[in-house]
Parts: structure tokens; C-alpha cells; sequence
């Protein structure tokens, strides 16, 4: 199957390639890696340049130096040790110049955060953007919108994400199951769809929020992959 490239990401990109990729330098983006049925990326964000940007990416490594399959190394690891984060740190690029030409890259993955003592799992791992489900230049003095969240995934493995509006504002990834036939074939697999929820802090595990739409789709938080909240501080 062959991924289409989202109307609504071709116009920011578009805009984004016109303004802010200018004005971007080259630096090194870290992100969360989560996922097992399909493996994910989300770009850990700041409100300044040149990493004022959401980004979350669906995507499938390569093979490593050594000729092994990075994909199995990583899920191989996930289901050895069980950790509840995994992080990538890519090479250095301009992520909005890399992102819209779905150019591949390489990093190093960890087993834990990779600033803050994580374990490295392999080096050198290939990058092939999929599907970017979600991609937006952050604005520090935007309406602040936090009841806004960002549904995608598969019908098996859905996901939540914040869609990060302005400061103070928190990021966080929890892993959601359906609870009606329509909250399941309501999950989209190639562009994020934004929802809103009666709720503005961070989702707790095992609590069930409903999506306020005429459907009322109904989603049960199974698992937390990421908060964090002192990075969007300001």
C-alpha cells in the first residue's frame, strides 16, 4: 500500500518551506520511539528555534552495519526488558527541509531517554519516513487550546497525543483502546486526527474519556509512553 501525502501536511509544509526553514540551523531533534504493530516518531519539542515544531512521524528502520534488522532489534529489546520509554537521536538536519522532502536519516536508538542516562540499543539505524501523520510550526503566543489531542495509529494499537498549543503546555503519548465498534473504525492510519476531549491536564492510565463529537467515541488510556512537561514551560 502506498501512503499519500495529506493535504492539510502539504499546506504547512509548504509554508513552513517558505518562512520558517530559513531562518532554521542544522541541529540535532530528539524523539520518542513508540510502537510495535507500527513504529512511531515524535519530535520532542521546544517553543524556540529551530525546535518549535510537532511533529510525529510513522516510519520503518533498515538494516544496521552489521546486517541486522533494526526493527527486530528494537521490538526484540521492547519485549525482552519491558521499558516504558524508547528515544531516537537522529543526525543533525534542518527538520523542517528533512521532513518535507520525507528524506531518510540515521541515529542512534535508546532504551530510556537519551539526555537523561538512557541505554544505547544500537547505533547507526536507517530511517524511512512512512506516513507524517502531523506537522506544525509551534507559536509560543497562540491561543492556548489544551483540550485538543491528535487520535491515530491502527484499529489494534491507537494512540493519543497533545496537540501542543502555547506555554505553559505539557507534550505526552498514551496508548488508548476503542471501546465502541465506531471509536475503533474511527482511528486514522495516515494523518492524525484532531479531537477534543473534556480534559486539559494529562490523561491517567485506565481512565476512559470521551471524544465530544456526535459520536461520542470512547477511548480507555492502557498505557503512558510519554509526559513531560518542563520542556513547554515557556
Amino acid at each position: 500500500m502506498r501512503f499519500r501525502f495529506p493535504a492539510l501536511a502539504c499546506l504547512a509544509l509548504l509554508l513552513v518551506g517558505t518562512t520558517a526553514a530559513r531562518a532554521d540551523h542544522p541541529s540535532t531533534h530528539g524523539m520518542v520511539l513508540f510502537g510495535t504493530e507500527r513504529t512511531y516518531l515524535s519530535h520532542l519539542p521546544f517553543f524556540k528555534t529551530p525546535h518549535d515544531y510537532q511533529v510525529i512521524l510513522a516510519v520503518r528502520f533498515g538494516l544496521l552495519p552489521n546486517g541486522k534488522d533494526a526493527q527486530a532489534v528494537y521490538l526484540k529489546d521492547k519485549g525482552e526488558y519491558g521499558a516504558d520509554l524508547y528515544t531516537f537521536e537522529p543526525e543533525t538536519f534542518v527538520l523542517p527541509d528533512q521532513i518535507a522532502a520525507k528524506k531518510a536519516f540515521k541515529g542512534t536508538l535508546y532504551r530510556g531517554h537519551f539526555e537523561r542516562g538512557g541505554t544505547v540499543i544500537a547505533k547507526d539505524v536507517p530511517v524511512n519516513i512512512e506516513t507524517i501523520l502531523h506537522f506544525r510550526k509551534l507559536d509560543a503566543k497562540a491561543p492556548a487550546a489544551r483540550d485538543q489531542w491528535l487520535l491515530f495509529g491502527t484499529k489494534r494499537e491507537a494512540y493519543f497525543a497533545h496537540r501542543i498549543s502555547a506555554p505553559p503546555d505539557f507534550d505526552q503519548i498514551v496508548r488508548v483502546s476503542p471501546t465502541t465498534p465506531d471509536s475503533e473504525a474511527a482511528v486514522p492510519q495516515s494523518e492524525a486526527k484532531v479531537i477534543t476531549l473534556r480534559v486539559t491536564r494529562p490523561l491517567m492510565r485506565k481512565t476512559t474519556h470521551v471524544a465530544e463529537n456526535p459520536l461520542g467515541l470512547g477511548f480507555v488510556v492502557v498505557a503512558n509512553v510519554y509526559t513531560e512537561h518542563g520542556d513547554l514551560e515557556k
